[in-house]
């Protein structure tokens, strides 16, 4: 009878051994896919990151030209391309500022803004952007 339960608990022992592996190898997956997943989210976030910055660098530099123009000749609509982002822009003179409305678009992007810029001091009353 000795025998027998010595098998019945070897039995089970590898049973527990099988159980622990499985729930080792179960870790060790979702942590690497966990990895994997955050590290496609970063690259992700910094792509939009280097959106986001060639789009703010565009934005100060046209306002930079706006007022540049501005202070030294009359600031009229004109539509141009720089690094193959087309920028269209239209003045409205309103008496006491500019409203400039600016499209700017590339091959995968589109946004838009509104500018309000003073006739008086060249200084930017307002800037928001368009859906």
């Amino acid at each position: 009878m000795k025998k027998k339960s010595r098998k019945v608990k070897l039995s089970n022992q590898q049973g527990s051994v099988l159980n622990v592996t499985l729930m080792i190898f179960i870790i060790v997956v979702m942590s690497l896919l966990m990895t994997s997943r955050i590290y496609a989210d970063l690259f992700a976030f910094h792509k939009d990151e280097v959106k986001l910055n060639e789009q703010r660098q565009i934005q100060i530099y046209l306002k930079r030209y706006f007022r540049e123009t501005m202070d030294t000749d009359l600031l009229l609509s004109d539509d141009f391309t720089v690094n193959n982002t087309r920028i269209h822009y239209t003045v409205d003179d309103m008496w006491s500022y500019y409203l400039i409305d600016c499209d700017i678009s590339d091959n995968q992007n589109r946004y838009r803004f509104e500018m309000h810029i003073s006739t008086k001091d060249l200084s930017v009353i307002e800037f928001k952007y368009l859906s």
